[in-house]
């Protein structure tokens, strides 16, 4: 019996030892020093209007980051747009307009779309990471190479939502507004080790150090997002918009 007792203490703590070197192994790759948030995107409108009571329609295009990187990195910025484009849909139903959309682009949108739809509104993220890094490097005397670690990061985060209207046929631009939003400021320390030094949106993707604040940042500003958005759309704006994106277009309607 104590021979069994003993089997199964030396074999307990094989495996702790295991789990402590896997472990650190991992930390030492910087995957287990923090898990990955995962931001939840969401939105419902303070106050809902009767459906299409306004009598216009709206054709949405689906929001687009401007900054060309940060719009091909994945998530969680790609989340973000997707939710964004459909709770803005939601946002412009409950204040009584009609949607057509969201569209990815006015190209996509076919004859019938244009006709009935009164003008067109696109969303713009301008949104600006900035992120001085300190670095610490480490020398390698078997593989005669350096690695680099971020010691400390000063993130300071922009956002400014940009809105346009344009005409349906002919796309002249009628509207726009620039809406900033509040700076938000954090400081990290890496746990990946890197060849070189990355940009600010590749050390996201592979680092849950910087990852995470930011998705938290993102999940904490989406809802001021619409508490913006929610104001601009008046109906007697929208109104006036309508009738000057039907001037525009001309004899290009039916």
């Amino acid at each position: 019996m104590q021979t069994i007792l003993n089997h199964k203490i030396a074999l307990l703590a094989c495996i702790l030892l295991i789990s402590q070197a896997v472990f650190a192994q991992k930390k030492d790759k910087g995957i287990a020093a923090t898990e990955k948030y995962v931001p939840k995107f969401s939105y419902s409108p303070p106050e809902r209007s009767a459906v299409a009571s306004t009598g216009i329609t709206i054709a949405l295009l689906a929001p687009i980051f401007l900054d060309k990187e940060i719009s091909q990195a994945g998530n969680p910025w790609s989340d973000l747009a997707k939710s964004m484009a459909n709770d803005v849909e939601e946002l412009l139903t409950a204040k009584g307009f009609k949607v057509r959309g969201p569209f990815n682009s006015v190209d996509e949108m076919v004859f019938t779309d244009k006709e009935n739809s009164d003008f067109v509104v696109q969303i713009f993220i301008d949104m600006e990471i900035t992120n001085d890094r300190k670095w610490k490097s480490k020398y390698n005397v078997l593989s005669e190479s350096v690695s680099y670690k971020v010691e400390k990061g000063n993130v300071n985060a922009n956002t400014k939502l940009i809105l346009t209207a344009i005409s349906c046929f002919t796309s002249e631009k009628l509207w726009k507004k620039n809406l900033d939003l509040p700076q938000h400021n954090f400081t990290y320390s890496g746990t990946v080790k890197w060849d070189g030094y990355p940009t600010s949106v590749v050390e996201m993707a592979l680092d849950n150090s910087l990852f995470n604040p930011v998705s938290k940042y993102l999940e904490e500003i989406y809802p001021q997002y619409f508490e913006i958005l929610f104001n601009q759309f008046d109906k007697d704006e929208m109104a006036n918009l309508a009738k000057e994106a039907r001037k525009s277009d001309g004899d290009k309607r039916k």
